[in-house]
């Protein structure tokens, strides 16, 4: 029988080269998603502002049904109605 070993601990010393190397490769990383960002966030934006724009000019459209009930009246044929 036997086979009845401890564990172990295998400890792996990096050096001051690779460090840094991982380092800079995280510095660099970081600063591409960093610049990287500003054009997201100015398409993201001009997005947001389209659908603001889109939201009210919609609004000046809308027509209001007081009784959603009543037969569709084809005057309001293609337009934007609102009914609660």
């Amino acid at each position: 029988g036997g086979g009845g070993g401890g564990a172990h601990t295998v400890t792996e010393h990096e050096n001051l080269g690779s460090r840094l190397q991982g380092a800079c490769a995280g510095i660099c990383v970081g600063l591409l998603l960093f610049l990287g960002s500003f054009p997201l966030l100015f398409w993201n934006e001009g997005r947001a502002v389209d659908r603001y724009d889109a939201l009210n000019e919609a609004k000046g459209q809308t027509f209001s049904i007081l009784d959603p009930t009543a037969p569709p009246d084809p005057a309001n044929e293609g337009k934007l109605l609102h009914f609660s």
